[in-house]
């Protein structure tokens, strides 16, 4: 009867810890089905609401108001070698604001990687 129970207590135990994890929570929900790994779609609800604080003429970041400045910070087809994308996937931008959503990250990253196009 103990090696029952020693396997019922390794089961629940197991589950239990199968259960836990960490998360990243989404804090713009609204955001998700418009944000898409199109430049457009990137610069409309990513870039114009939450980089132009910094990044916008005046702001004492690399202008981001137009597809040729956030393109000087790409590396098409490289998402890794690209700083647009790895200072948001680290969390280091926006600065003061909150991080990005997964799904906003992953559409910059799936921009960059599908060559970055001025669409």
């Amino acid at each position: 009867m103990k090696p029952t129970l020693g396997i019922l207590s390794l089961t629940a135990f197991s589950a239990l810890v199968a259960g836990c994890g960490y998360t990243r929570k989404n804090e713009n929900y609204s955001q998700l089905a418009t944000v898409g790994p199109h430049y457009s779609s990137i610069a409309a609800n990513i870039v114009a609401p939450k980089c132009y604080p910094c990044h916008a003429p005046g702001g004492g970041a690399p202008d981001f108001t137009s597809y040729a400045g956030v393109r000087d910070q790409v590396l098409p087809g490289d998402p890794g070698g690209s700083g647009f994308y790895t200072e948001v996937e680290a969390g280091d931008m926006p600065i003061g604001r909150p991080m990005l959503s997964d799904d906003e990250i992953l559409a910059i990253y799936q921009w960059i990687r599908n060559g970055a196009p001025n669409d």
